[in-house]
């Protein structure tokens, strides 16, 4: 028995995702040296609903939980400095994590905090941007256009 054909028959490797290509913007500002970001989503929080009666804890979940989202990037004064002006507005912007296929996922969010990481003897000075996210629906995922 072919046990790839039975199992992985209809599975294709090219649509899988890869960070390749991915881009970040926060406002209209793209974080050009993004290396990393935070979560696109988050767990319901787990709301106890065992009765007297049971004898397993029976679960329900409750509301989402979204922390704050981060991005780290290597440090470069045109990155810092737009984010440094976006911090000084205060203002509420827009936030797209754009996918290599043109797909996204989207919230809102105020930038709280942005400063210099990574000191170290011999290594690349990297900083770090937080955002307070204001989506009452959390992140939305936004399908490719058909023309993208």
């Amino acid at each position: 028995m072919n046990y790839k054909n039975l199992y992985f028959a209809d599975l294709n490797i090219a649509d899988v995702s890869t960070t390749v290509g991915m881009t970040i913007l926060v406002g209209e500002t793209e974080i050009r040296w993004a290396n990393t970001a935070g979560d696109l989503g988050g767990e319901p929080e787990t709301l106890d609903c065992t009765p007297l009666s049971a004898t397993v804890q029976m679960n329900k979940a409750g509301i989402q939980s979204l922390a704050n989202w981060t991005v780290d990037y290597f440090f470069n004064k045109t990155d810092f400095k737009a984010l440094e002006n976006l911090k000084t507005l205060g203002e509420v912007v827009d936030i797209s994590v754009k996918l290599p296929d043109g797909s996204s996922f989207s919230n809102r969010g105020k930038l709280t905090s942005n400063y210099a990481t990574g000191i170290a003897v011999n290594g690349l000075l990297t900083a770090h941007a937080v955002f307070e996210l204001s989506s009452n629906t959390g992140w939305e995922f936004v399908e490719a256009s058909a023309g993208e």
